[in-house]
């Protein structure tokens, strides 16, 4: 790589990298919003439908995991006439859009919570947001590797 091309790479993963990061600092945000909330009684729904939309949120939780491996794989998608701007800008928004799935377990649960009021849901969903953040958090490695993979994709 040119001496360029190396700062275009570290700006572009310094920058998903914080992004990122920022993200997951709002999954601590939350948790100390469910700490705070006490819902006295609980939820504001009957636990017969509490058991239904806790099964959905669940679902849709496992539903958004899947979403952004998809959605990762579909983001990195390379073509041949793509020069290293183009890739870059692939690779951060690969990062960024999985970055928000990751996220979106904890809020659902969150959002499970003010239903229904019970923490555990959310602190079980917060756990499928950190494993998804631990999953796609930007690592130099892959976009190296990826690059180069690119690189040597596109000269053949």
């Amino acid at each position: 790589m040119r001496p360029q091309s190396t700062t275009d790479l570290q700006s572009a993963y310094r920058m998903s990298v914080f992004i990122t990061f920022s993200m997951m600092v709002s999954l601590v945000v939350y948790a100390v919003v469910v700490q705070i909330v006490r819902l006295g009684d609980g939820g504001s729904i009957a636990p017969g439908v509490l058991q239904i939309v806790r099964l959905a949120v669940f679902v849709a939780g496992l539903a958004v995991f899947a979403a952004a491996r998809i959605a990762r794989r579909v983001a990195l998608r390379k073509a041949p006439e793509d020069g290293l701007e183009a890739l870059l800008a692939r690779m951060t928004r690969a990062s960024i859009v999985t970055a928000a799935l990751s996220e979106a377990p904890a809020v659902l649960g969150l959002a499970l919570y003010f239903v229904g009021g019970v923490r555990t849901d959310f602190y079980a969903m917060a756990v499928v947001s950190l494993v998804m953040f631990a999953m796609y958090f930007p690592r130099m490695s892959a976009w190296k590797d990826w690059l180069g993979t690119a690189q040597y994709e596109r000269r053949q």
